[in-house]
């Protein structure tokens, strides 16, 4: 055993308090046995007592207060570091910016939702959905609401995002992709056990950026956002985590599309819509 490995080190710690603790205990019992009083009695009686009282103390700390004041020096850490990051990144704290992620991993997105939860879904579509759509059912079925926003593959904005990425797909593949993207998840459009829903509308309007909100009680807790260039984003490529801050841009996001959702309801999806 390596006394570098955390869990040795806290066995060695309790062996040694308890040690301690009985070392205490046994310098009082010993003391009792000096009668009348002698100096050797008020030293086992001073070296006992401390022992016995330290320990105790020490033990009574590591269950009770010891977890507040580490709660406490990670709060102040976490304090510290915001404070030299917003140094080296102007805002960083204020606007909730929280780390660039190499790729945007679906599955982890609708695992992290819990009952009650609220995401918000912008994109064109997202390739590979066949490997996350489970995790978007089982989502619905804890009881998260899910909206989600499609570009319309008859929309001229679909026709000038194709040839954008027309290095990885024809305007006729990209719009294929699309409607097979739509008909897979309409499959779970509704409401399912647990007060969970899936909503989907498709959008004409301008696709703006891709971008996953997930609100608590209302609030915009968390996201994702990416950003349309010549790649497709749902293909490894990265993405901004957002959290809340001072003038989170979270609510900047959220207000965007919810505004977008409630302009789109014509392309709203039903289960059984035939494409």
């Amino acid at each position: 055993m390596s006394v570098s490995n955390p869990n040795v080190r806290k066995l060695l710690m309790s062996l040694v308090l308890i040690l301690a603790l009985i070392s205490g205990v046994a310098c009082l019992i010993v003391s009792e046995a000096f009668h009348p009083p002698q100096p050797w009695k008020w030293l086992l009686d001073a070296i006992g007592g401390f022992l016995a009282i330290s320990v105790a103390a020490s033990f009574v700390y590591s269950a009770t207060l010891r977890r507040l004041d580490d709660a406490e020096r990670k709060d102040e850490l976490r304090g510290l570091l915001d404070e030299q990051m917003d140094r080296l990144i102007k805002g960083y704290t204020r606007y909730g910016l929280g780390e660039f992620c190499e790729d945007m991993n679906y599955s982890l997105l609708f695992d992290g939702l819990q009952g009650g939860d609220e995401l918000w879904w912008l994109d064109t579509y997202t390739p590979g959905h066949k490997g996350w759509i489970n995790h978007l059912r089982d989502a619905v079925s804890r009881g998260a609401k899910i909206r989600m926003l499609v570009i319309d593959p008859t929309a001229e904005t679909t026709d000038f995002r194709a040839k954008e990425i027309g290095e990885l797909f024809d305007e006729d593949r990209f719009k294929a992709d699309i409607n097979a993207f739509i008909s897979d998840l309409s499959k779970y459009v509704g409401r399912a056990g647990g007060g969970g829903l899936l909503e989907l509308r498709k959008y004409s309007d301008l696709p703006c950026m891709p971008m996953y909100l997930v609100c608590r009680t209302g609030t915009p807790t968390y996201g994702y956002t990416s950003f349309f260039l010549t790649k497709a984003t749902g293909v490894e490529f990265p993405h901004i985590r957002w959290q809340a801050g001072q003038r989170s841009l979270l609510d900047d996001f959220f207000a965007y599309i919810r505004q977008k959702w409630n302009n789109n309801k014509a392309g709203q999806v039903g289960r059984q819509e035939k494409k």
